[in-house]
């Protein structure tokens, strides 16, 4: 970089810098490389070529960064700045740049001395941890002119620091912030001794690294975490805070006034990587809300930094939860969090009502006269497909204040022999390409879930098919396309019968979960449809239940019906049977679903924009009933009451 062009990007950042606050993030940059292993020793022999199962996937990764889009996320009042040593000529620095314009993060990239390339990372995910290799490379390379680089931090209102840069970079930077400055360092990453003088709000650190520094200090750890933690603060006597993270064991947070014990939230364990790092970026953002920093109103913030830290063990990968999910509390805050979508081929009825082109443009735009409406839900390939201008579906979302729910795999009518069940190899093997494609349009639209509903995947006569060589089938399919694309939930949407196939291979609720433990995905789970339920002769709430139970319930499709053969009829939700969509509202609720409500409704003969009102504001009223059942498990099992309360509630 000349140094003319230095001069104007430095002086931009620091005009930016100076006119409003910032939250700071300084610290690493890495790009991982994820090889899943099922082995804990997975380093070659000498002259051995070792071969993993996979499949891999390259994501942005680094300390520095995952704390800085966290923070970027949780933190909307205020902008997100990043600090990071990165060569901008290497091509691998283009995926941690496009991650960090994703968050809305403003980068100020420091050029490394000599080092080519960014971080690397190997990551070696294991059934329930997460180990790794990395090698620094630029975040040790900090350029001799950081300490110009870093006078933005003048007007710095939170800090965040890590040990995966140089220690004098971060003391530097230490010495630059004002005493106003909330400052946390996470003592993740290379060991270096602290000097006793260290100056800091929060000092972090998990069992290990706690370890790691006790035998600095020659302190001999007993198994008491509240003496370790008061031992640690009197050691640096201009520490504000020590806080130890013990994951599902909760934290202990250390002040001059006295030391607290905060349990970890209780969650469905699926992956651990980068909650350390969104617990920091969650404790940042609920400091920075804070009139003053004291005990209490600190212990709060753990508390809101633990859950963030636990949300994120809940889903794959090192993203961050999004901040709907960590609110709680009221019909509107609770129906906001999951969202609403309704059916997009619905907007076609009633063109006459309509004042948009009857065209999928059109479509999106009526949709965006919903009121309560958040999502749309696309179906592959009819809406979406390769050629699609996936720029321009983004701007139509954003005009019309609407994000992707989800893709949703509509077969074509080649696939009448069946897309995963087919007995041309050649034809299954394009139904996964296909569904393949739809995972990557997923991404593309910031959307992690495909939803698969194949009209063929069936037959209709007795002594004609091979049933356990056509399940095989679609347990392979599943298994190839989940770990093809790890960071996609993958959901089937069973069907029990319909009139393009009689018979379904997977005709009901118990086959389903059964495939999802065969998949043995953790991207794998199953959406039902609540009209399918019925046309199985299910009772709608016991499936739902049962599904929440084994903790596959991706997603949920609302409508009602006459329960006739081979009909589905697409009514609007809780029209026909009240007291069984009651029920399933109640189970979504008990069982703490985390997906979105989908409305797949046939309006053929009323407006359909009035219809999905109608369904949101039905969905709404239900929630707020379920909140006055309140003791209905008290008396379970002796009727005469549970109708009391049921018609006090349903009838009032």
């Amino acid at each position: 970089m000349s140094s003319i062009l230095r001069f104007l990007t430095l002086l931009c950042t620091l005009i930016t810098a100076t006119s409003s606050p910032s939250l700071f993030v300084l610290g690493s940059s890495n790009v991982d490389i994820f090889a899943p292993t099922q082995s804990e020793s997975v380093w070659p022999t000498p002259g051995e070529n070792l071969l993993l199962p996979g499949p891999s996937c390259i994501k942005p990764g680094g300390k520095g960064l995952n704390q800085a889009c966290a923070l970027a996320t949780l933190s909307s009042s205020l902008p997100t700045t990043f600090i990071t040593c990165l060569p901008k000529s290497s091509p691998l620095s283009s995926v941690l740049l496009s991650a960090l314009k994703s968050s809305k993060v403003t980068p100020i990239l420091l050029e490394p001395v000599t080092s080519e390339h960014p971080g690397l990372g190997l990551v070696f995910p294991q059934t329930s941890d997460v180990s790794a290799i990395v090698l620094p490379n630029s975040n040790l390379d900090f350029p001799p002119t950081i300490e110009t680089d870093l006078k933005s931090l003048k007007m710095c209102k939170l800090l965040l620091l890590q040990m995966e840069i140089p220690w004098r970079v971060n003391k530097m930077a230490l010495d630059l912030i004002d005493d106003e400055c909330v400052s946390i360092l996470d003592l993740g990453g290379s060991f270096s001794p602290l000097p006793p003088t260290l100056k800091l709000t929060f000092l972090t650190m998990n069992h290990s690294e706690m370890l790691r520094l006790l035998t600095s200090l020659n302190y001999t750890f007993k198994d008491n975490f509240t003496e370790a933690a008061n031992f640690i603060r009197s050691q640096f006597p201009n520490v504000n805070y020590v806080i130890i993270t013990r994951s599902e064991n909760g934290l202990i947070l250390s002040s001059s006034s006295r030391t607290t014990t905060i349990p970890s939230p209780k969650i469905n364990y699926v992956d651990g990587t980068g909650s350390g790092d969104n617990f920091r970026a969650g404790l940042g953002s609920k400091l920075i809300e804070l009139e003053e920093l004291d005990h209490e109103s600190v212990v709060e913030a753990c508390e809101y930094a633990s859950m963030v830290g636990a949300k994120t063990c809940e889903i794959l990968g090192a993203g961050c939860p999004d901040p709907l999910t960590l609110r709680g509390g009221g019909v509107e805050e609770d129906c906001e969090r999951l969202g609403f979508g309704s059916r997009l081929n619905s907007m076609k009825d009633l063109p006459s009502l309509s004042p948009f082109t009857n065209d999928l443009e059109g479509w999106i735009n009526r949709q965006g006269t919903i009121k309560g409406l958040t999502l749309i839900d696309f179906n592959y390939p009819q809406h979406l497909n390769p050629s699609t201008n996936l720029k321009k579906i983004e701007k139509l979302l954003q005009k019309n204040k609407l994000k992707t729910g989800a893709v949703c795999l509509r077969y074509p009518k080649k696939f009448v022999g069946g897309a995963f069940t087919n007995v041309d190899a050649s034809l299954r093997r394009e139904a996964i390409e296909l569904t393949k494609q739809a995972c990557e349009t997923a991404q593309k639209l910031n959307c992690n879930e495909v939803v698969i509903w194949s009209a063929f995947d069936g037959y209709d006569y007795i002594l004609t098919t091979d049933y356990n060589e056509r399940y095989q089938n679609i347990v392979d399919a599943f298994q190839e396309i989940c770990d093809n694309y790890p960071n996609v939930k993958v959901s089937l949407e069973f069907k029990p019968t319909d009139e393009n196939t009689r018979f379904f291979t997977i005709p009901s609720t118990g086959m389903a979960i059964l495939l999802t433990r065969d998949v043995d995905r953790a991207n794998f789970g199953l959406t039902l449809d609540f009209g399918h339920l019925i046309m199985s002769g299910e009772n709608p709430g016991q499936s739902v239940a049962a599904v929440l139970r084994e903790k596959k319930l991706f997603g949920i499709q609302l409508n009602d019906g006459y329960s006739r053969y081979a009909a589905e009829d697409g009514m609007e939700f809780g029209s026909v049977n009240i007291k069984m969509a009651l029920e399933v509202i109640y189970w979504l609720k008990k069982g703490n679903f985390e997906g979105h409500f989908y409305f797949d409704t046939f309006p053929l003969k009323v407006d359909p924009v009035g219809e999905a009102e109608r369904n949101i504001k039905t969905v709404k009223k239900l929630w707020t009933m379920c909140e006055e059942l309140d003791g209905l498990e008290d008396v379970w099992g002796d009727w005469p009451k549970c109708k009391e309360l049921i018609d006090r509630v349903l009838y009032k």
